[in-house]
């Protein structure tokens, strides 16, 4: 089974059970291979919410570094040139994440570069074992069937 959504990975386990969670593919972050920048905001987390973290948690930790990022790079507060800054960080690593080197996209489809592209973690769920597969740039997208050895 192939979910696409980026929910914790326990999440599909804790629903569907342990002994129903074989051969699970999702993008979600395998917990137990976190970035170093993972490591950090769990850690900032657990020390002033005192409660187990929830992983959504880095994306959204992503949307305001990458909004904190824009304002230092354009070097004011003027919501104008902010917003124009996005379209100047479209190179891979013009902005960080907890996921790894991203940039700004999107001129293609919406005319100007202020899509997040980051990479996005495969995880798979074997016999109830969650595995980070890898991090893949979306673009272009590579298959990841590669990566998982056949089934015996």
């Amino acid at each position: 089974m192939f979910s696409d959504s980026p929910l914790d990975p326990l999440v599909i386990e804790q629903t569907a059970g342990k002994e129903n969670s074989d051969n699970v593919f999702c993008n979600g972050m395998d917990r137990a291979s976190p970035t170093p920048e993972m490591k950090e905001v769990t850690v900032r987390w657990q020390k002033k919410y005192k409660e187990d973290f929830v992983t959504d948690a880095w994306a959204a930790w992503d949307t305001a570094w990458v909004l904190h990022q824009a304002i230092t790079k354009a070097g004011t507060l003027d919501t104008k040139l902010v917003v124009e800054g996005f379209d100047h960080l479209n190179k891979p690593g013009d902005v960080k994440t907890v996921f790894g080197d991203g940039y700004m996209t999107g001129k293609s489809t919406f005319g100007v570069d202020r899509v997040l592209s980051k990479p996005i973690p495969i995880s798979r769920i074997d016999h109830g074992e969650i595995k980070l597969v890898g991090l893949r740039s979306p673009e272009p997208m590579v298959a990841v069937a590669q990566d998982v050895p056949p089934r015996r």
